[in-house]
């Protein structure tokens, strides 16, 4: 059957080329389908040559199932410049998908046909899949972010409540402190012949140290140190009450031993059940300043220290158990006397480490050192502790006793 080509497709040899190297099949039609021309594509994706399919119809190059598509569109039912997806016969492959695009120019149809490359299919199915899962988790990541919001804005209010409660503690604390200081006198004094150093610092701005000096009567000072369990604010509460407990025993201020015993009786009474973790050690003794004696009962307190003239420093001894551990409890006092110019050092535990750092026994062996250069090395070694601006790691008492000459 002979054919004619239309010159008019043939303008141009560069559109001719560029018709050419396209990927898609270009099938030039006449009004009822017959194939007038084809591009080079035709030969790579449907294996035929142009000149082996130019006068046949183009339904003929379809299978059978979709020839419909062709004959909608030939005989006018399916309107120009439309879109279908047809399998085309392929003699190598069997038979491909083409995505059809039919255009009418003048009276002859221009049929676009792409391949449709399966591999390309299934890679652009899993581009979709990615980017549907990267959306789902960019919404996800979004919600997170605004959950987050909304728990930055619940974080920020709780710490602008517990800013102002600090605040609030922070100011009952500092007035705590000053209250406390009304409770302890930490002036140095002197009464008699006995002159008194006292420093004192809590750990935090409230501690769980008393102490008391006292003028019990006739050249008698008693002198009372203890020390509550823990720290801050319930050993502070507890040495209220170990202050009003202590002042109750007026009439045992000079008997040690029965002053103790009497303590720790009214103090297990508050303390003794529902409460194992409190407990205190104390440390009282009455300084006979005329006498020159000292007769003291030590309940689980750190040892106390005399330096004497020409012997030394040494510790006091005699040791029972803290207050509060059992409610029927015997102490001991002990007695030991003094000579003018002697000094009677006492602390507690919070002073532990300055006074092992003295090394005692060891300077105290040492030639050409008397007792008046261990008494100086632990008085400036135990001043100097109070003057850091550090907090302590516990609370800190030391007193000084100095027994002047008359």
């Amino acid at each position: 059957m002979n054919y004619h080509v239309d010159e008019r497709f043939y303008d141009s040899s560069f559109l001719r080329c560029l018709i050419d190297s396209l990927r898609a099949v270009i099938f030039y039609c006449d009004s009822s389908g017959l194939i007038l021309d084809a591009n080079e594509a035709l030969q790579k994706y449907l294996r035929v040559k142009k000149e082996e399919i130019c006068g046949m119809h183009i339904r003929d190059l379809v299978i059978p199932e979709d020839r419909h598509k062709f004959d909608l569109l030939f005989s006018g039912i399916q309107p120009q410049d439309s879109y279908s997806e047809i399998n085309f016969y392929d003699p190598d492959n069997g038979i491909t998908m083409f995505g059809c695009y039919s255009i009418k120019i003048e009276q002859y149809t221009v049929i676009i046909a792409r391949y449709n490359d399966p591999s390309y299919f299934r890679l652009q199915e899993e581009l979709v899949k990615i980017n549907n899962e990267v959306v789902n988790v960019y919404r996800e990541i979004e919600k997170k972010n605004r959950q987050l919001e909304q728990l930055n804005k619940i974080l920020e209010k709780q710490k602008n409540e517990i800013q102002i409660k600090n605040s609030i503690i922070n100011n009952q604390l500092k007035i705590a402190r000053r209250i406390q200081e009304k409770l302890i006198d930490v002036n140095n004094k002197t009464i008699y012949n006995l002159e008194f150093s006292i420093r004192y610092k809590p750990a935090y701005d409230i501690g769980g140290d008393y102490f008391n000096v006292i003028d019990v009567c006739d050249g008698k000072v008693g002198l009372f140190v203890c020390d509550m369990s823990g720290h801050g604010i319930s050993a502070a509460l507890v040495m209220v009450i170990m202050k009003m407990l202590f002042l109750n025993q007026n009439e045992n201020y000079e008997n040690p031993d029965i002053l103790m015993r009497e303590l720790n009786k009214q103090f297990y009474s508050l303390f003794g059940e529902g409460f194992e973790e409190i407990y205190c050690t104390a440390f009282y003794c009455v300084i006979d300043a005329k006498n020159m004696s000292i007769k003291y009962c030590n309940a689980g307190h750190p040892m106390p220290l005399i330096c004497n003239n020409g012997g030394g420093a040494n510790e006091v001894e005699g040791k029972n158990l803290p207050l509060g551990f059992f409610k029927d409890v015997e102490y001991c006092s002990n007695e030991v006397n003094l000579r003018s110019e002697d000094r009677f050092i006492l602390y507690t535990d919070g002073m532990d480490d300055v006074i092992l750092r003295c090394n005692i026994s060891s300077v105290g062996s040492q030639q050409n050192v008397n007792e008046y250069d261990i008494f100086k090395m632990l008085k400036e070694k135990g001043f100097e502790h109070f003057n850091h601006q550090e907090e302590l790691k516990d609370d800190a008492t030391f007193i000084i006793v100095e027994v002047k000459k008359e």
